[in-house]
């Protein structure tokens, strides 16, 4: 039963990734903030799930100083440690490897439901959580390293704590997204940042 769960969470979430839009427009401190919804890069068999993001932080006060953050989440039924400046790799389907490290990781585990098994002996059984775990990194990339997986990605590799967990793909199912992320978060920064106070 926990299985079948985990598959339909995982299907409903693929159904809404085609769907890109900004998910969080935020000024703080100066800082503006900008993310993109994520795409799940999978096969239907995958027992780590990839998902991939792209977020982009922008000083107000000098508006060419912008840093970009690729955010890669393995949804997983375990925890997978992501190891703290662990080295992401990413093979486009021209052959060009990127080389990122993680300035931040993050775990939180949500809950998908409930199973109750039936007991072997007696009339008592036990009702355990079915729980998912997100397991996510951030790392800095650049312009050049962005425009470079318009090409297609093809294999990807993340370090973790007890080895690396790795993803090979045969047609492109996240490059061209983050690319297309990079000009929505392009043509949202050409935009003033609206306030809290805005025709209030």
């Amino acid at each position: 039963m926990k299985q079948y769960i985990f598959i339909f969470y995982l299907m409903m979430s693929n159904i809404t990734c085609f769907g890109q839009k900004v998910v969080g427009n935020i000024v703080k401190d100066n800082i503006r903030t900008i993310e993109t919804s994520e795409i799940t890069a999978r096969s239907f068999t995958d027992r780590v799930v990839w998902n991939f993001a792209l977020a982009a932080q922008q000083n107000l006060n000098d508006k060419d100083n912008v840093k970009y953050i690729l955010i890669v989440t393995l949804n997983a039924m375990t925890e997978i440690p992501i190891s703290d400046d662990g080295v992401f790799l990413i093979k486009a389907f021209n052959d060009n490897i990127l080389e990122l490290t993680s300035i931040h990781n993050g775990h939180n585990t949500v809950t998908l439901g409930y199973s109750y098994h039936r007991p072997i002996l007696g009339n008592v059984g036990t009702v355990s959580a079915n729980n998912m775990h997100r397991n996510t990194a951030n790392f800095i990339i650049t312009e050049k390293q962005i425009k470079a997986l318009k090409e297609g990605v093809k294999k990807v590799r993340l370090e973790t704590d007890d080895g690396f967990q790795e993803k090979e793909y045969k047609k492109d199912k996240c490059g061209e997204f983050i690319f297309h992320s990079y000009e929505i978060i392009s043509s949202e920064m050409s935009k003033t940042p609206k306030s809290v106070k805005d025709n209030f």
